[in-house]
């Protein structure tokens, strides 16, 4: 995609700002609002996708990745271009990754790891009250955006694994991102077996343990191969053992979500309410 070209008349393509698993995102211009959009393309899928499955794309690209949620990525329209071009419009963002923070601060105050959780949490309570599983919730899809009123949390890449046409979010992302997505997996995915919105919450525990810790549940150092045995049969090392200023309860419920039974863990409403009281004095 080269700066200056224009989608269906109605988006021009401006600098590019980076690349995930299923596709690159560029900044880009609404011809008809004049005002700033994210335009996500997805290569991948253009370049190999027999007809019927852009048609799906076409029709699936709003429902799918509709969460409607002040915390979740805003969707403004998808679909393919005329060329051929599977494309989804989204809001645009302005600031970092939690990735990035995490690669900065290492480890995150509880008062910190609260403000950013409890958002996440209430976006994966609306998109699990309509039976939308998120499937890759990790660093790099939580994103700290500077609104006009101060930082809002993003869950991004809703619904994309659906979108993109495979059924567990892994099939058209480079190895580099199926390891990725792998260091935050729930047991029952790495079976194969049918998931719901609780995998998600596992997803959470592995985030929130990460946050505090800086590293996985199950080591320090994990080496990729042994990620899936671990995940399937060792239990988490002790939050509290690595960081002992953790409060016991907000171990607890990281313990729980990491639970290997689904129906042991935490929702995510119940997640959120056990850090709901340690937001207050994240920013100051």
């Amino acid at each position: 995609m080269l700066p200056g070209t224009v989608l269906d008349q109605k988006y021009r393509i401006e600098s590019r700002i980076g690349s995930g698993g299923f596709g690159t995102v560029f900044r880009g211009v609404q011809l008809s609002l004049d005002r700033a959009v994210a335009v996500k393309i997805f290569q991948s899928l253009a370049a190999t996708a027999r007809p019927e499955e852009l048609e799906r794309f076409r029709r699936e690209g709003i429902s799918a990745c509709r969460v409607n949620h002040p915390n979740a990525l805003g969707i403004i329209d998808s679909g393919v271009s005329s060329s051929g071009i599977a494309y989804l419009v989204t809001e645009l963002l302005e600031g970092h990754t939690l990735r990035c923070e995490l690669a900065e601060q290492q480890r995150l105050t509880v008062p910190r790891a609260a403000s950013i959780l409890v958002p996440v949490c209430h976006v994966l309570t609306a998109a699990h009250a309509i039976g939308l599983v998120h499937r890759d919730i990790k660093p790099d899809n939580i994103f700290l955006h500077r609104g006009r009123d101060g930082e809002i949390v993003k869950v991004l890449d809703f619904g994309i694994a659906k979108l993109a046409g495979s059924g567990d979010g892994t099939a058209l992302t480079g190895a580099r991102q199926v390891i990725g997505t792998l260091f935050y997996m729930a047991p029952e995915r790495l079976r194969g077996e049918p998931h719901d919105g609780r995998a998600d919450v596992y997803s959470l525990g592995v985030l929130a343990y990460e946050m505090f810790t800086g590293g996985s549940p199950f080591t320090a150092d994990p080496i990729v191969e042994e990620m899936t045995m671990m995940h399937l049969n060792m239990p988490p090392i002790p939050l509290r053992e690595r960081r002992a200023d953790v409060p016991e309860k907000i171990e607890g419920v990281i313990r729980a979500a990491l639970d290997k039974e689904p129906q042991n863990r935490p929702t995510a409403e119940e997640f959120a309410a056990i850090f709901s009281g340690e937001t207050s004095s994240a920013h100051h």
